[in-house]
This record gives C-alpha cells, sequence and structure tokens, in this order.
C-alpha cells in the first residue's frame, strides 16, 4: 500500500538583480507512493545545473552554498553541466546531501528528502 508524501514546491525568480521567492507560485500538494519529502526548485536564468543544485540545497536547509559539501564528491560538475545542457528531456540523478537530487534539461531540480 503507497503512504502519503508531501510536494512542497518553491520557485525562484530573478526581479531585476535580486531573487525573489516568489510565493504565488509556491504550493503543496499531496502524493500517495510513501518516499518521503519531495521539493522541487527552478533553475534561473544564465545559472549552470551546478550552480542550481547548490542553491536549492542551500535554500532547502538554510545554509549558506559554502557550507554544503562539496557537490564534486557526489557528481562530477563539468559532467553535469554539459549532460543536462544537451536537451530538455534529459535528467541527471545522483545522491547530494543524503538525499536523491534530479536535474532536469528543462531547469527543474527535484530534491527527494529520506521517508
Amino acid at each position: 500500500m503507497l503512504a502519503e508524501q508531501l510536494f512542497l514546491i518553491v520557485s525562484l525568480r530573478r526581479v531585476g538583480s535580486e531573487i525573489h521567492r516568489a510565493d504565488q507560485y509556491s504550493r503543496e500538494t499531496m502524493t500517495k507512493n510513501g518516499n518521503g519529502r519531495i521539493h522541487r526548485f527552478d533553475s534561473i536564468a544564465d545559472e549552470t545545473p551546478t550552480e542550481a543544485v547548490i542553491r536549492s540545497h542551500a535554500s532547502l536547509r538554510n545554509k549558506r552554498p559554502i557550507d554544503l559539501s562539496p557537490l564534486a564528491d557526489a557528481i562530477p560538475c563539468n559532467a553535469l553541466n554539459a549532460l543536462v545542457n544537451t536537451g530538455d528531456e534529459v535528467t541527471v540523478t545522483f545522491t547530494y546531501e543524503g538525499t536523491q537530487t534530479t536535474v532536469h534539461g528543462d531547469g527543474e531540480i527535484v530534491i527527494q528528502e529520506p521517508a
């Protein structure tokens, strides 16, 4: 039997040179698959996939990016950038900061925490 799972969708939007949380785009939905919390983030224009992953994890944990473990310990950063930039249909999944992190070619970052 499937358990309930919380999806928290957080959008960040660039306004001028500042980044703002766009609460009007945020919402919570429930699903039934029992794998823990899933957080969704959108990448920002001119941001590499590796920068988007680091920013998303820092935002999720309310930490500075420098306080996270090195992303290169989880996945080669150049390879991540190269793969994700090949097309919107591409997805790359890896473990980082104790979570399953998926980067989509369309700019979406999905961070799944354990149940």
